[in-house]
């Protein structure tokens, strides 16, 4: 870490004007981010003009806990941007105990991020409490079939629980099982109205061999699950 000083002086926190922090690259660490945020109500209160921060971008440090997320003052943050970091199951589940505070986030990064199966199934069991979510990046966050499925859950859990807008769950680990639930959620559930667009390329659903190149059985429920439902635009699928 180049020490917190460093991280106000390029924030100019001292003074704040803007209602955006961008500590992108910034080679903060967890100690580093714990003292930032427990400083903010006090510099919000000595700068009485000071806007409440609506965008977070922490993205590409080295950060391995989030739970000074949940005492932080971001009510009316839209943006969270958490994506390469070296966050774990154990950061999720920080991430999902704070998401009840963060009532109008509309876009969630995670991506690069080795969350796995129980991270996958923190996260889904939060999104209930961010209903204007529009944008969840989730790619390359080795996530499984009970990731996979736990998103398939959300989807179904009604217009609160699921994501609208645009998710990627690209470059994963999901399988047939997986996409199977997800495809029987768009199917079924009403809140998928909302969903725009679904990345799902890169996981490891079966593959249709000979020379009829099938298309393999996990797509061709996605695809007849969009068709049906008209939830989705597109889908973007591909096997390893």
């Amino acid at each position: 870490s180049r020490g917190l000083g460093d991280v106000y002086k390029r924030q100019e926190l001292l003074a704040p004007r803007e209602s955006r922090l961008d500590l992108k690259k910034a080679e903060i660490s967890d100690a580093d981010l714990e003292l930032l945020f427990a400083s903010l109500p006090a510099r919000a209160a000595e700068y009485a003009h000071a806007p409440p921060l609506e965008s977070v971008d922490l993205s590409l440090n080295a950060l391995t806990s989030i739970g000074c997320l949940a005492s932080a003052n971001l009510a009316k943050a839209h943006t969270l941007l958490l994506s390469h970091n070296s966050l774990g199951a154990p950061a999720a589940r920080e991430l999902a105990a704070a998401m009840p505070s963060l009532p109008g986030l509309r876009r969630l990064s995670l991506s690069g991020n080795k969350l796995g199966d129980d991270g996958a199934v923190a996260i889904s069991s939060a999104l209930c409490h961010v209903p204007e979510l529009r944008l969840l990046e989730l790619k390359g966050c080795a996530i499984g079939d009970d990731g996979g499925a736990a998103f398939a859950a959300a989807l179904e859990g009604g217009a609160r629980a699921a994501p609208g807008g645009d998710v990627t769950l690209a470059d994963n680990a999901m399988g047939d099982r997986a996409l199977a639930a997800i495809a029987a959620a768009l199917k079924v559930a009403p809140a998928t109205k909302s969903l725009q667009s679904l990345e799902l390329q890169g996981n490891s659903f079966t593959v249709g061999g000979g020379m009829l190149k099938k298309t393999p059985p996990a797509v061709k429920a996605i695809e007849e699950a969009c068709k049906r439902g008209k939830a989705v635009s597109y889908t973007h699928l591909r096997a390893h």
